[in-house]
């Protein structure tokens, strides 16, 4: 379908691309974006991980990355937003803090529960309806969770830790 603008004279005339080829635009934008935040996700994510001295961290850094792997997401969330919480409080721990809390373990374990409940849920008809439910309330628990650790990171002192290279045998 075509249609035509009119601004101080001049004509704009343009299409939009019609039956499948918007739907299809649509998902591809709305699938590029999803995209990006979860990189975006990731990359906070993989940070908080690298400013946590080895001897704590309870996951190599570049793990968090696997969460880019549809489906698989859904268990790994579980590893990777509770072994983060369990990393800071080994270190805050050793450094004598008990002030921390559970670092946002429970925030992490609602968030995957939620997430895992949002995918399952959307391919059962029956409680699709909830589904949107879960969503939201995902999201709104993944914010909470990265205010959280992104806090807390901003307590470690130093800077980021980088995986130490193994030492030679000895000769």
């Amino acid at each position: 379908m075509a249609y035509a603008l009119t601004a101080g004279g001049t004509e704009l005339a343009f299409a939009l691309p019609g039956g499948a080829e918007w739907i299809l635009l649509v998902f591809v934008v709305l699938l590029s974006f999803n995209l990006v935040v979860a990189i975006v996700i990731c990359a906070l994510l993989h940070g908080c991980f690298s400013r946590i001295p080895p001897q704590h961290c309870r996951m190599t850094p570049g793990l968090v990355w696997l969460l880019l792997i549809p489906l698989f997401s859904c268990a790994w969330n579980f590893l990777v937003f509770l072994r983060l919480p369990e990393s800071y409080q080994s270190y805050f721990a050793a450094n004598g803090r008990i002030d921390v809390g559970d670092c946002g373990r429970s925030l992490g374990l609602s968030y995957a529960v939620l997430s895992a409940v949002a995918v399952v849920g959307g391919c059962i008809p029956i409680v699709s309806c909830v589904t949107g439910l879960a969503e939201l309330a995902a999201l709104v628990v993944l914010i909470l969770f990265l205010v959280r650790v992104l806090t807390l990171k901003g307590q470690i002192n130093g800077a980021p830790f980088a995986p130490s290279a193994p030492e030679p045998p000895p000769a």
